[in-house]
């Protein structure tokens, strides 16, 4: 896999420019990063490399990789389900295949029993026409939780809870389905809350452009609403044991994503790119004792990632060759003046304070970068590191897209395509696509 990654990154002559790979959490993908860093770093190292930027590799392996923050976000709640034993596909069928020869499926959570019922409707277009028409129900039907979807536990729950009261007189005429109890609404309700924060949260990252620099935002949020929930203080008093249970059990899972997140230049580089935030989220997130620490790291980071010269050899170089064309009294004058040392831009940009965005202008998803456009002459090193680190993508989901179109085209008429006949079809589906947005 590192091999072909690397055919392509040549192909593409963006080998020098690797800066980080984003992708989901799978033990693979990192002996792929560790080979991809072995097989460049031997490139670079030789004699006879080529390479535009030769001696300084930027990607350094396991500590370039980049977890896909939709992925982690949907262990967590994988988790807290795990724990609230909501059941799986599997047991649904299980569950379905019970009910078919009349027997009990038994003790089943509230969210199990939900599933259930939903796969037993949709089976047949008998039970799906008597949903539609017993008792005037609408032809609404749940959404089924799909275990490959993101947030379909969520809108599962939410149809649910919409569809309360049909539910109700549904299972007033079915003798397989025990009624659900005020409980058993309750704990769904309860269960809607904490998945809604987290359907919020995924939404962010699945936007077409998001933007890495609300990765440490999201992590921050996202572990004051567990702790919240776990305890079940603030918005979340009242929850039930059960469900604070699960929390704390997705909790372990956040530590050890938020870790890895923690260990990574880019994620802190990339936030104190938004000008929002600068290092002013770090000093109220961090404490007075670690904050200067880390604040301290990431200039030093950019300082050494985007040199130039200094600003006095600077200065020094435009007074040499000013002096060559001044007269005598402006020669003496000029040396009677004190010099001004123009200052590293990237020591203004964190000097200066934030920069106050207004809402409406945030909703467009380029507003990063046109600010970053506006403002390249004003902070030419921190621009170039906007371009770099603001390219990285906090998730996967671009990609998980693409494969489902990728799904979509390979047809069954259509399933012997090769694979350079399919990658030009999807580029050309891309470019109309683009035409007809613009």
């Amino acid at each position: 896999m590192a091999e072909t990654l690397q055919k392509m990154l040549v192909e593409l002559q963006i080998e020098e420019k690797l800066l980080t790979i984003t992708a989901d959490n799978a033990s693979n993908n990192e002996t792929l990063v560790s080979e991809l860093y072995f097989n460049l770093l031997e490139k670079y190292n030789s004699e006879d490399s080529n390479l535009p930027d030769k001696g300084r590799l930027r990607f350094q392996g396991i500590d370039s990789y980049i977890r896909c923050l939709a992925h982690v976000l949907n262990l967590i709640v994988r988790d807290i389900l795990s724990r609230m034993k909501s059941g799986d596909h599997k047991s649904a069928i299980e569950a379905c295949d019970l009910l078919q020869g009349n027997k009990k499926i038994g003790r089943q959570s509230a969210l199990a029993r939900i599933r259930i019922m939903t796969l037993w409707i949709l089976r047949t277009p008998q039970r799906r026409q008597q949903w539609s028409q017993a008792n005037g129900l609408n032809d609404k039907f749940i959404e089924y939780d799909v275990e490959t979807r993101w947030n379909s536990t969520y809108r599962m729950v939410q149809g649910s809870l919409q569809a309360k009261a049909q539910i109700r007189m549904w299972i007033e005429h079915q003798n397989q389905f025990p009624p659900f109890t005020a409980d058993d609404w309750l704990q769904l309700q309860q269960l809607e809350m904490i998945l809604s924060k987290f359907d919020e949260f995924t939404q962010l990252v699945s936007r077409p452009k998001s933007q890495i620099s609300l990765a440490i935002p999201i992590y921050y949020e996202l572990n004051d609403m567990l702790e919240d929930a776990a305890s079940a203080q603030g918005d979340f008093s009242g929850l039930s044991s059960d469900i604070t249970s699960a929390i704390s059990a997705g909790m372990k899972k956040y530590k050890k994503y938020y870790e890895l997140m923690d260990a990574q230049d880019a994620y802190y580089i990339a936030l104190v790119l938004d000008p929002r935030f600068k290092p002013l989220l770090l000093d109220k997130e961090l404490g007075q004792v670690t904050a200067p620490k880390v604040i301290r790291s990431i200039k030093d980071t950019l300082h050494e990632q985007y040199p130039s010269k200094s600003s006095l050899e600077q200065s020094m170089s435009k007074i040499n060759q000013n002096n060559k064309r001044q007269s005598l009294e402006a020669r003496v004058l000029q040396k009677l003046q004190p010099q001004v040392i123009q200052r590293s831009d990237i020591d203004r940009y964190f000097e200066e304070g934030v920069v106050t965005v207004d809402e409406s202008v945030t909703k467009d998803e380029d507003w990063l970068f046109a600010w970053r456009r506006t403002h390249k002459d004003e902070y030419p090193r921190m621009a170039a590191a906007a371009r770099d680190y603001l390219a990285i993508p906090p998730a996967e989901v671009a990609v998980e897209r693409l494969f489902s179109r990728g799904r979509d085209l390979l047809g069954i008429r259509r399933h012997s395509l090769k694979g350079e006949t399919m990658r030009k079809v999807m580029l050309l589906r891309d470019i109309y696509s683009l035409e007809n947005t613009q």
